[in-house]
């Protein structure tokens, strides 16, 4: 009985570390590559609000959307280059919402936005994916 309750612990403290790794290596300033995008720069702060451009051009972004996001860890367990967060954008102007998910696979960051109510142009099925590259952390 001492031995599971053992393991039950280092288990918990494992997600625990496990969760603030994905916490810290989601942070910093992203901007996207790739022609396909929906957004042009994401900021995600350590308390993990991102804050996203739809465009930016000559150091001014417009579009600006802010979102909470929820980590869940590591998809793999042993993976320890492939996290994942969620968020959702509510874009009252332009009438829609978006799920946003995001993956950090090696150095690059992965959205995907799902968009709930009207498709966008040109997205595959109501889905946009875009990656990113580290501005600064």
């Amino acid at each position: 009985m001492k031995t599971i309750r053992t393991l039950v612990v280092a288990f918990a403290l494992f997600g625990s570390v496990s969760s603030f790794a994905t916490v810290s290596e989601l942070v910093g300033s992203w901007t996207a590559i790739g022609s396909n995008r929906s957004w042009d720069r994401i900021d995600i702060s350590n308390n993990m609000i991102a804050t996203a451009f739809r465009t930016c051009r000559d150091g001014v972004c417009e579009g600006r959307a802010i979102f909470r996001l929820t980590t869940y860890g590591r998809t793999e367990f042993f993976s320890p280059l492939h996290n994942v967060a969620t968020g959702e954008v509510r874009d009252k102007e332009h009438g829609f919402t978006a799920t946003e998910i995001l993956e950090l696979k090696e150095s690059r960051l992965v959205v995907r936005e799902y968009i709930v109510i009207e498709p966008r142009p040109g997205g595959r099925d109501g889905v946009i994916e875009t990656t990113f590259t580290r501005l600064r952390r």
